[in-house]
């Protein structure tokens, strides 16, 4: 179950009611005033592991986040009496011991700490007698689950102790601490990503610029579309600043259309953005903090981003997304336009943008030949062209 797409659905808007408006020439900020965060923290244990677990069920490869530091373990158990007996798992998931954090190795773990947060997140609802049963049912297999681990140091066990102390502090009514999880949302995890190669030359998340759907949706065709909508006085073409590139050659392919002015590319790897200006000379890659941009106010007129706010949910950095949104709404003239690729649920992407963009129906992307994998519980990939207000 992707538990993301519950949190961000209409039960939960992140977005604050009031709209601010921009000061010229300054930072403009959104207020956080309306917004119960106790909501996030509430089902934090349950996000956190279906945060992890999104990309895995997505079926993306190279899920490896870098090196995080040794967390607290759980506390050893001292009688598994009346646990559930243990889940197999295949042998190929637990011979790895590869340095990094393997996801992908670790779907099964996931899948089941997700079901035990959900029982910990029914279980405050119940009355005391029947919570306090589940709670201890929970703490005991979350016990039993330690075991089955061992005492291996390598990181994938690192993660996963992590993982399951995360669950075991929502049992125990205790605040989760997270600075041991290395997700998404970590800066880090990309620098070490690209340095290390393992995205390859070049990666596209979702699909390339002209990749067609089964319907022929292209990202090249809803762009070409919504510079349609463009209501900006302009003297000459556009400017266009695409968020959380990576290695994608997006940018690139925008600027072959001829659409813009300049499309300016931006990451906050400077591994990867060193890397792309190596190879494609000519075209504009900065690093940038997508959370804190550092140009000015109004200053382009067309901002793509492609599953960078899904790295953020992935993550549970929902500061950062808040931030990311902010920030486009800044530097994206009135009448601009954004364009944004998701596998979030619709709706609720939608609404984490009204504060400042009018969006259109939004455009499913379904992938060629794909239907049985988003049977099986893969996401559907969304298209929103959104307008400056």
């Amino acid at each position: 179950k992707i538990l993301i797409s519950s949190f961000m659905s209409g039960d939960s808007d992140p977005s604050p009611p009031a709209e601010k408006k921009r000061k010229t020439g300054k930072k403009s900020k959104r207020s956080d005033e309306g917004f119960d965060w106790t909501i996030v923290t509430s089902k934090l244990p349950v996000l956190i592991v279906g945060g992890l677990a999104l990309f895995v069920a997505v079926g993306q490869q190279g899920a490896e986040p870098g090196l995080a530091p040794t967390p607290t373990p759980v506390p050893p158990a001292t009688t598994t009496t009346g646990a559930p007996p243990p889940r197999q798992r295949t042998k190929a998931k637990e011979a790895e011991t590869g340095k990094a954090w393997d996801i992908e190795a670790s779907s099964d773990l996931l899948s089941e700490l997700v079901e035990l947060a959900e029982q910990v997140e029914k279980a405050e609802q119940m009355p005391e007698g029947e919570k306090t049963v589940v709670l201890d049912r929970v703490a005991k297999e979350l016990l039993r689950i330690n075991v089955t681990l061992g005492d291996a140091q390598d990181e994938n066990t690192k993660q996963r102790r992590a993982l399951l102390q995360v669950v075991y502090d929502a049992v125990k009514g205790q605040e989760p601490d997270f600075s041991s999880i290395t997700t998404y949302a970590n800066a880090d995890y990309w620098d070490d990503a690209y340095k290390s190669d393992k995205y390859g030359e070049h990666f596209e998340w979702f699909m390339g610029f002209s990749t067609a759907s089964m319907d022929g949706v292209t990202i090249q065709g809803s762009l070409e579309a919504a510079l349609g909508k463009l209501k900006v006085d302009l003297p000459g073409k556009p400017s266009a600043l695409t968020l959380g590139c990576g290695n994608s050659m997006l940018g690139v392919d925008m600027a072959k259309q001829d659409w813009f002015d300049k499309v300016v590319n931006t990451d906050i790897s400077k591994a990867a953005m060193d890397r792309m200006r190596e190879k494609h000379s000519g075209h504009i890659f900065e690093v940038e903090d997508a959370t804190n941009l550092t140009y000015g106010d109004d200053s382009f007129s067309v901002i793509v981003e492609k599953g960078l706010l899904d790295t953020f949910e992935a993550g549970q950095a929902f500061d950062g997304v808040e931030k990311t949104v902010n920030e486009i709404c800044r530097v994206t003239s009135s009448g601009g336009i954004l364009l944004s690729i998701s596998h979030g649920e619709p709706n609720g992407r939608q609404a984490t943008f009204k504060e400042c963009f009018a969006c259109d129906p939004f455009v499913e992307w379904r992938e060629q030949k794909s239907e049985q994998r988003v049977e099986k519980g893969g996401k559907r990939t969304y298209i929103h062209t959104c307008v400056r207000i």
